[in-house]
């Protein structure tokens, strides 16, 4: 899990590679796709949310304060390691510089997601 935070907004996102033995299943009852592929079950918005609340709801019961919250996920099917895009040093450590210009965009998408969710529970 990635997980990254911005001063300009209320809560953290992630981006989440799943294990793909515990995920697929879950997933798959969640989306009713019960021969989905993990790819499928990724983009899935349902998983999606259904995986965000989950954790939220885990954060919470774990005593973490609102910003340290996750307010918008992305789950990558493809293991951070097989990407072979340099987000790991020679030693296996995980660059998050890099990771984060690596996933500019989806980072960009998640804190609009974040900023447009919180905007409107709070009206």
């Amino acid at each position: 899990m990635f997980v990254d935070g911005h001063p300009d907004f209320g809560k953290v996102v992630a981006i989440i590679v799943p294990d793909p033995i515990e995920f697929v299943p879950w997933a798959r009852v969640i989306a009713g796709l019960p021969e989905a592929s993990l790819e499928t079950l990724c983009g899935d918005a349902g998983v999606v949310e259904e995986l965000r609340r989950t954790l939220l709801g885990y954060s919470a019961s774990m005593g973490l304060s609102v910003g340290e919250q996750l307010g918008a996920v992305f789950i990558e099917p493809v293991p951070f390691r097989e990407k072979n895009c340099g987000l790991f040093t020679s030693l296996l450590k995980f660059k998050r510089q890099a990771a984060t210009k690596y996933y500019a965009e989806v980072l960009d998408k998640l804190y609009k997601e974040v900023d447009t969710r919180y905007k409107t529970d709070s009206l």
